[in-house]
């Protein structure tokens, strides 16, 4: 069986497979939701286990907990999804949020790409006038690492939801 990506206006679409739960099956490769209803009307199997194969977002398949029963979901709202708002989607569903809430309330997470430290001090920068002579004696490293303990959460590696407390 040969699996072709197609590749449309937005980039590399999604590859998924559709896995029987009857193993005496063979599934099937599709990348939209008319090909998934056509494939599976002619498949002698009711029911499957759709599997992301390829993708722009497989954290976000997984955490939409993607299945037979939601497909419609995946191909409407949120296949076309990337970077940030993926990952404030991706934030919302790991804590909890159901799929329809996640995906209206991923604009109030607020996201911080680097380390603790630098979060810190771009803090600082923001919000205070620090003197030049006192500049050098504050440890971001440490001052970062106390807002680790209760105003940020590291979602992904250098990656801070920096309002996770409003959730």
């Amino acid at each position: 069986m040969t699996v072709i990506t197609i590749l449309g206006s937005l980039g590399k679409r999604q590859m998924l497979y559709a896995n029987p739960y009857n193993s005496y099956y063979e599934g099937f490769y599709f990348s939209s939701l008319d090909e998934y209803n056509e494939l599976s009307e002619k498949h002698p199997c009711e029911e499957f286990e759709v599997m992301f194969i390829d993708g722009d977002n497989p954290k976000l398949f997984a955490s939409a907990q993607i299945s037979q029963c939601n497909l419609e979901a995946w191909f409407e709202d949120l296949e076309h999804i990337s970077d940030d708002p993926a990952i404030q989607i991706c934030y919302l569903l790991d804590i909890g949020f159901k799929l329809s809430d996640a995906i209206e309330r991923a604009d109030e997470v607020c996201i911080f790409h680097g380390s603790a430290s630098d979060y810190a001090e771009e803090l600082f920068d923001d919000c205070y006038e620090i003197p030049n002579f006192l500049a050098s004696y504050i440890d971001y490293e440490k001052v970062g690492r106390d807002l680790g303990l209760s105003e940020i959460t590291e979602f992904y590696y250098n990656i801070f939801i920096t309002n996770s407390n409003e959730f």
